[in-house]
């Protein structure tokens, strides 16, 4: 035990230079760093081949939509803003091509629960996962935030 304790501390700026000390994010997401730094690509494109979503609020046309289902068109943004969202796209890089599953469970206006399988994130190039509960309100003052609180279009 003794002998792990002194390599900790003699390795201590490694650690720190990979989980980091004072940021934000740091403990809800220890790493970011290698996610953002060498293990993120340049996408060249991005295509949604699923885009499924049960119950929300359209703000185009003020509606409330029961069920939607978009076909394949290129990738502009995340919608998971209702009460169940799944989304497929597919991200292009190089000479690799890379499957990216979203799934969204939002049972209550504040509760959400993200499904998101291992793979580059088709805006920022980041290698991502997710399996997650997540609270609106903390998201909003320590996480990245959202575009909309209720059941409206957009991202959270």
């Amino acid at each position: 035990m003794k002998n792990l304790v002194l390599w900790m501390i003699v390795h201590w700026g490694f650690f720190r230079r990979w989980f980091g000390e004072g940021t934000p994010d740091d403990f809800r997401n220890p790493f970011w760093r290698a996610m953002e730094g060498p293990l993120a690509v340049k996408v060249l494109w991005a295509w949604t081949i699923l885009d499924f979503r049960i119950f929300y609020h359209r703000i185009g046309t003020a509606k409330w939509i029961l069920f939607d289902c978009h076909l394949p068109y290129r990738t502009r943004d995340n919608f998971w803003n209702g009460f169940l969202t799944i989304q497929i796209y597919v991200v292009g890089w190089k000479y690799f091509v890379w499957p990216k599953l979203h799934i969204v469970l939002r049972p209550l206006r504040d509760h959400f629960f993200e499904l998101a399988t291992p793979g580059w994130l088709f805006d920022k190039g980041f290698l991502h996962a997710k399996l997650t509960h997540m609270y609106w309100p903390k998201e909003q003052t320590e996480g990245q935030g959202g575009d909309a609180w209720g059941w409206e279009e957009g991202s959270v």
